[in-house]
């Protein structure tokens, strides 16, 4: 976990703005140790996700996706459901290459999801066939796939929202890049959602 933090941080670090020359040489060293952190992140098989990295994390699937999504959590809320989102959902949905699953109640009744987030992702699912969107009766771990990685965590994806007035119960996950487990968990969660869909017809 520590390793992880610091080399998030390392690879987050802006560069110095002084324009003296030695800030100059700071500066493209500070460059440097920022691309070796990330690239080290990169290399990483098995490695801890910290609580706020999650949101980055799904952002960058979003963006990046380009064979498969698989999304599934407990909730589904308003306030992280927002026309950005949708947005941003729809731009990954347009690539004809990618199927996206999002599965969501994970033993949880439907009620407890806000009822227009989920008609906003109904209608979005309605559009685009490459999307399976169902309620998962059955109690699931919260996972986060796209292409060969998977995040398996805690964090609830889609009922999270960072308010600095609240506190939070810690979430920290573990992500995956071994592709032999990744596409053994995509299949039995696909599988899930696609036969929860199939029954709700």
């Amino acid at each position: 976990y520590d390793i992880v933090r610091d080399l998030q941080r390392r690879a987050d670090s802006p560069p110095p703005t002084d324009d003296s020359t030695p800030a100059r040489i700071s500066r493209g060293t500070a460059e440097h140790d920022s691309a070796t952190a990330r690239a080290e992140l990169k290399a990483l098989t098995v490695r801890s996700v910290p609580l706020f990295e999650h949101r980055e994390l799904l952002t960058t699937a979003l963006e990046t996706a380009r064979k498969r999504f698989l999304l599934a959590a407990p909730f589904v809320r308003d306030a992280v459901v927002t026309g950005d989102f949708l947005a941003e959902l729809e731009i990954m949905l347009r690539r004809s290459s990618l199927t996206a699953h999002i599965g969501y109640g994970l033993g949880h009744d439907a009620a407890h999801s806000d009822n227009n987030a989920l008609s906003r992702l109904r209608a979005l699912a309605r559009r685009y066939p490459r999307l399976a969107l169902a309620h998962i009766p059955s109690p699931q771990p919260n996972v986060l796939i796209f292409d060969d990685t998977w995040v398996s965590s805690g964090f609830d994806w889609l009922s999270f929202r960072d308010q600095p007035t609240r506190t939070y119960r810690p979430a920290e996950g573990t992500l995956v890049r071994d592709k032999a487990h990744v596409d053994e968990q995509y299949n039995r969660y696909a599988e899930l959602i696609a036969g929860a869909e199939a029954a709700s017809t």
